[in-house]
């Protein structure tokens, strides 16, 4: 007990202390940084009881957490893409549904255990890091229609359909929501080592699986990220261009 307390100790002041000399160098967001610390606080000790919860409950209890999750998921990613109709449904789908899917096809496979204390942490991998992804697709997206604005009418004014007018700008936008995801799979294992398989070395698992179980939770954030990324993207054509393919936002 008293070792947490001081484990949680050392961060809260390590957070302060970078907070203070983010406010020395005038750089101006360390009320950001001490916001965002004290929700993460406040959020995580919550979810811990909430999770302990969970582990001794049903299959139902933890299919709706996944469902809270991603609805929590989707009010941060939804932010970005507020120039688009429909987009909360839109984005609730795509986080929903892909982070589901994977899970469910690993569930499947039998390459994750069907245990809530398997599937919680699991899914809110997946659900964040599709969170994270939409959230890029959406800003990516908004700046190609204001960069490219000009290019989409000109093609639109020669004749072609807005699907060709689309590519131009749905291509870049998926491709800088996957850019993160496409790094941390080619840095991994030589330039960083992720936080789960570091703390199963750590807790004395043996490397080589937990080299495995990493590999395959990193799969399942990439599958994820991809298809909510491109869900969204490609539902968000019917909020850009109206039927007389003319650009409305």
């Amino acid at each position: 007990m008293w070792h947490n307390v001081y484990q949680l100790s050392i961060c809260i002041l390590m957070v302060l202390g970078i907070a203070g000399f983010i406010r020395y160098k005038k750089i101006n967001i360390e009320k950001e940084i001490l916001y965002a610390f004290s929700r993460a606080f406040v959020q995580v000790i919550i979810l811990s009881f909430i999770i302990l919860q969970l582990f001794r409950l049903s299959n139902i209890y933890t299919f709706l957490a996944l469902v809270f999750m991603s609805i929590a998921g989707t009010f941060t990613a939804v932010k970005h893409g507020k120039f688009l109709k429909h987009n909360f449904f839109i984005t609730f789908f795509a986080i929903f549904i892909s982070s589901f899917a994977v899970i469910i096809l690993m569930i499947v496979l039998h390459i994750i255990e069907n245990k809530a204390e398997i599937i919680i942490p699991l899914g809110g991998m997946v659900i964040g890091n599709s969170m994270n992804s939409i959230s890029l697709a959406y800003d990516r997206l908004k700046s190609e229609i204001k960069e490219q604005r000009n290019l989409l009418e000109t093609i639109l004014s020669l004749g072609f359909p807005s699907s060709v007018a689309y590519n131009k700008i749905k291509v870049p936008s998926i491709k800088v929501a996957m850019i993160p995801k496409i790094n941390n799979m080619k840095a991994l294992g030589l330039v960083w080592i992720p936080g789960l398989m570091a703390g199963m070395i750590l807790g004395g698992a043996d490397p080589v699986n937990a080299a495995i179980y990493q590999l395959i939770i990193i799969t399942m954030i990439l599958v994820s990220s991809a298809l909510s990324s491109v869900i969204v993207i490609e539902a968000a054509k019917y909020s850009i261009f109206n039927k007389f393919e003319q650009i409305i936002v």
